[in-house]
């Protein structure tokens, strides 16, 4: 199981954007902009560790009444090994303690089956993106 730690310095945020760039634009060919924006600052961005390697990201925004899960990414060796699992309950929980009912997740459509797979509903969609939402109180 990864250990999820919170991004606290300028390297942890640059490994972050370094796995995001890596899934983003490597593998989903988007361009650069939606790996990096201004919305890291104001964000709580998170690492998941196997031992000292960095090997999946995301961050969590609150935009008005909403919490936004955006950029969850997990570099490909270490897919289905319970990373993004890890990730998601990590940003769930973080959300659900600053008072959110429910979470909001922005992801490419490429992305929706597993989202979908892990409990959330689909919302709507726009051009190559999927919004799906989670409910966090039972």
């Amino acid at each position: 199981m990864p250990e999820i730690r919170a991004c606290l310095s300028s390297l942890d945020r640059e490994q972050a954007f370094d796995i995001r760039r890596s899934v983003l634009c490597g593998e989903l060919h988007l361009n650069r902009e939606a790996a990096k924006d201004d919305d890291d600052e104001h964000a709580y961005l998170a690492i998941a560790w196997e031992g000292e390697k960095p090997v999946g990201t995301g961050r969590l925004l609150q935009r008005g009444d909403f919490w936004v899960l955006e950029h969850l990414c997990v570099l490909p060796e270490q897919r289905r090994q319970g990373v993004a699992k890890a990730l998601i309950g990590h940003f769930q929980a973080r959300a659900a303690g600053q008072g959110a009912a429910e979470i909001l997740v922005v992801s490419p459509v490429q992305s929706s089956a597993f989202f979908l797979k892990a409990g959330f509903a689909m919302q709507g969609s726009q051009a190559d993106l999927v919004v799906l939402k989670r409910g966090l109180r039972a």
